[in-house]
């Protein structure tokens, strides 16, 4: 299993990439994530125990919202529930796999 930690960007880079060669090769003009998708892994995220960077307790800064209550958007802060090493083998698993779950393609 590759781990991604730091390599982060160069993990979602190769996601993207291996998405538009999977475009190509299929003669595919469009790439959307399905609205049942992106509701799914909203709510996966929000099930989970919450804000995982900085909280209005911390020093203020970019990752608190300057130590302002989150609001409207704050679920994009949550990490994967299961934590890191889950995550890392559910994308490993995602990118393997050649399916291409909660992908539309045209």
């Amino acid at each position: 299993m590759k781990i991604y930690g730091v390599s982060m960007v160069r993990d979602e880079a190769d996601i993207i990439a291996l998405t538009i060669r999977h475009a190509i090769d299929n003669g595919f003009d469009e790439v959307e994530v399905s609205k049942e998708a992106e509701d799914a892994w909203l709510e996966l995220l929000q099930s989970g125990p919450g804000m995982m960077l900085g909280n209005t307790e911390c020093t203020p800064g970019y990752y608190n919202n300057e130590g302002k209550p989150m609001g409207k958007g704050a679920e994009l802060f949550r990490g994967y529930p299961a934590g890191a090493m889950a995550f890392f083998q559910f994308i490993d698993g995602w990118r393997s796999n050649g399916k291409f779950e909660g992908l539309e393609v045209r």
